[in-house]
Order: structure tokens, then sequence, then C-alpha cells
């Protein structure tokens, strides 16, 4: 569960959230999944293989420690990445940033943390090691939820603009 939004000394906000999502998996790189799938018959063996190493031709989320991006769409496939805050400590707090613009009318978005893709839609919010990779929940509902009311709030009190990553903090508990 989520506790109201704390405010520290520096004027930093800071948001407590419940149990986390295990992020381990996340961090196999396309060698991992190809030797996974070596156990496979065959034929499964080939397309494994042809599917997983096309998959790592794709964009590669940047890995700048604590610079928060946002990605757009450009030509065919590719992605361009800027960064819109600096010295965030989390991929969550990247999250909130990135939520604090879904909030603002951004039907969809795409940004990137420390290698890690993240996609915001209506449903939900995720994580992914890759672009097209499996999608890890990064809030639940029910903490989305809070988030967005404590991050609705920021934004009326700096009268409609975002908070930035560099405000706030997401914490587990």
């Amino acid at each position: 569960m989520f506790s109201s939004i704390n405010t520290g000394p520096s004027g930093a906000a800071r948001f407590a959230r419940g149990r986390g999502v295990n992020r381990a998996a996340a961090s196999q790189d396309c060698n991992a999944h190809l030797i996974a799938r070596r156990r496979g018959p065959g034929v499964f063996l080939v397309i494994a293989c042809f599917a997983t190493l096309t998959g790592c031709d794709g964009p590669t989320a940047p890995s700048t420690r604590g610079v928060c991006w946002r990605a757009d769409a450009v030509g065919q496939g590719g992605l361009r990445f800027d960064a819109i805050a600096r010295h965030v400590e989390s991929l969550d707090d990247c999250a909130a940033e990135l939520e604090a613009l879904h909030l603002q009318g951004e039907a969809r978005l795409e940004g990137a943390f420390q290698g890690y893709f993240i996609f915001i839609d209506a449903a939900e919010v995720t994580s992914a090691p890759s672009a097209d990779g499996f999608r890890y929940p990064i809030f639940q509902p029910t903490q989305r939820r809070a988030i967005d009311a404590e991050l609705q709030a920021m934004i009326r009190e700096r009268n409609g603009k975002p908070p930035s990553a560099a405000d706030f903090s997401v914490e587990r508990h």
C-alpha cells in the first residue's frame, strides 16, 4: 500500500509503496534465452534461435546511469531517445516521471532507464529488457492509482507543470 506523499527538508517528495517485483529474470541477455531454448527438439531449436537472434537486432535502451529517457518512434521501427531527467535514482522513479506525462494526455508512452525499456498506457506501467521482450509490471493497479493521485496533486501545485523525478522518489517497503 502507498502512504501519503512525504516531502523532506529539500522539498523532495517521496512516495512510499508496497512489495516490489523480482526483476532478476529481466537481466537475462539474448545468450541466456538461446541457451535455455536448446533443450527442445531440433526444428524448434532452429526457429527459437532465429527468433531469439532477430530479437537482439532491435533497438536497445540507453544505459546511461541515472538518466530517464523518453522514446519516440522514428522511421520504420527506429526509436529516438530524449533525456527528460538526470540524477534519477531508480526505474520506479523514471516510470513515475513518465506516468506524470501520461497523466497530462499522452495516451501511450515509451521510455528507458539504465538499459530497460518502460511502457505506459491506460492499462499498465511495465518494463522489459528489450523492446519486444516480456513486460514486467512496475506498478500494480492499486499502486498506480495511489501514485497517480499524488502526481496529479503535484501537477496542480505546479500550475500544470509535471514534477521531475529529481523532486520525488518512489520507495518500496
